[in-house]
């Protein structure tokens, strides 16, 4: 009803006042498609890919723990066979006799089978990292993908004279330290490639980090809300609201001054 040419309205001012309350509260000033259709697509677009970034951010940091995992087998392998050499070398001194050279021989049986052990142990949240070849992938995010290397470590070892070292003798002492040195080899050849495939996993959380960060940056931009001008607008809101207030009230007074003539 119109009352002297004005009609009251309430519902523009209250629905504004009740979307900067909303916006005041959640921190955000898109909260559903009615404030901004365009902008909510792109906040969750962009959601999404700080989301794939920090999932392969943690999958990397996994995939470094693993390639340290399996550095530290290789390293304690590398150990072992030091003292094998050593051993070896020792077992060809002509001055010993054959009881001398069966206890080394113990000695250096005993640290095969440690080596042999420790490659039975390894893994990493029981995937195997020595016992067979092949690649294991670490998903980064954004379709990048890091394989780090494993290998059947104790038929490669085997392979190169692991399990017939033999110092009973120096002719077999001296056959046995070429193949321990072969055997060092390959572990260093391993722990080096173990390395570059940490370094590559470290490169891409450097990098999914500083995507994060800008990610997240846009994101804010555009679904943070600006509290400093939400509260002038929500001050505004109610000073508006206040003044169709009294405009209804004083609308409502003349309404009942023009049916007292009336009457």
């Amino acid at each position: 009803m119109k009352v002297n040419g004005f009609q009251p309205n309430f519902i523009g001012p209250t629905n504004k006042a009740e979307s900067i309350l909303e916006k005041l509260a959640s921190g955000k000033k898109v909260n559903n498609a009615a404030d901004d259709a365009a902008g909510l697509a792109i906040i969750n677009r962009l959601s999404a890919d700080l989301d794939e970034h920090l999932k392969g951010t943690q999958n990397a940091y996994d995939g470094v723990s693993l390639t340290q995992t399996a550095d530290a087998a290789y390293s304690d392998i590398g150990d072992s066979l030091q003292q094998v050499r050593e051993l070896t070398i020792q077992a060809g001194n002509g001055t010993l006799t054959s009881g001398d050279r069966q206890a080394i021989q113990g000695q250096i049986d005993e640290l095969t089978s440690h080596i042999g052990s420790v490659i039975d142990e390894s893994n990493f949240a029981g995937v195997e990292l020595m016992k067979s070849g092949g690649n294991i992938g670490i998903y980064t995010g954004n379709g990048g993908n890091i394989d780090v290397a494993t290998k059947d470590a104790q038929t490669d070892m085997n392979g190169l004279g692991l399990n017939t070292i033999d110092v009973t003798s120096s002719g077999a002492a001296a056959t046995s330290l070429a193949n321990v040195d072969a055997l060092s080899q390959y572990v260093g050849e391993n722990r080096a490639e173990l390395g570059a495939s940490q370094n590559r996993l470290e490169a891409s959380i450097r990098n999914n980090n500083n995507q994060s960060v800008n990610l997240a940056e846009a994101r804010s931009r555009r679904e943070d809300a600006d509290f400093a001008a939400l509260s002038s607008q929500r001050a505004s809101a109610d000073i508006l609201q206040q003044a169709q207030v009294s405009i209804q009230g004083q609308a409502n007074i003349n309404r009942q001054q023009a049916l007292s003539l009336l009457g």
